[in-house]
């Protein structure tokens, strides 16, 4: 009897679905989703991710993000600036799944023909129910991963005993 006042029952939710992504069709913007596969954590305790490849689906931007930044006990007082907040759809306009986590990514066209992306990551996500239609994502600009070690080439460094030296560049 209790359940159903926290889930949805079928029909309805199928009909809220569709009410979803007609809303998501009509109102969001185009966005391939990376899922991620598999993540580790390195030496210096980054994540990396392997990715499924890319589903076309589309994401609505929430305008005000503070009010449910507070709500999910996401607002930090000392930002700043908030973060972007985007819902997602639980499952593409083909009605496959999608396993939306931390660490996938969210990458959205340029709307001019000026060609190029811009990606944001996945850092913090939320349902908004039990069995969730859409995911809350707190997202934040994506950078691509680079080599941690510095570029040493024109420069050779003496060491003495236990301790280093003076650097020395080499003539060129």
């Amino acid at each position: 009897m209790y359940e159903a006042l926290l889930t949805l029952s079928d029909s309805e939710r199928l009909l809220y679905k569709d009410w979803l992504m007609e809303a998501f069709f009509l109102r969001g913007i185009e966005a391939y989703i990376h899922q991620a596969v598999e993540e580790e954590a390195d030496v210096s305790a980054d994540w990396e991710y392997r990715y499924y490849p890319p589903v076309r689906s589309r994401v609505v931007f929430e305008e005000n993000p503070r009010a449910v930044l507070k709500q999910l006990n996401w607002l930090a007082e000392d930002e700043e600036m908030n973060p972007l907040l985007t819902y997602v759809l639980t499952e593409d306009f083909n009605r496959d799944k999608l396993k939306i986590a931390r660490g996938c990514i969210i990458e959205i066209p340029y709307s001019m023909d000026v060609g190029g992306t811009q990606k944001f990551i996945v850092t913090e996500m939320r349902g908004d129910s039990i069995r969730p239609l859409i995911w809350i994502c707190k997202l934040a600009p994506y950078r691509e991963q680079t080599d941690v070690d510095p570029d040493t080439a024109g420069v050779e460094e003496k060491r003495t005993g236990d301790t280093f030296s003076e650097n020395v560049y080499l003539d060129r």
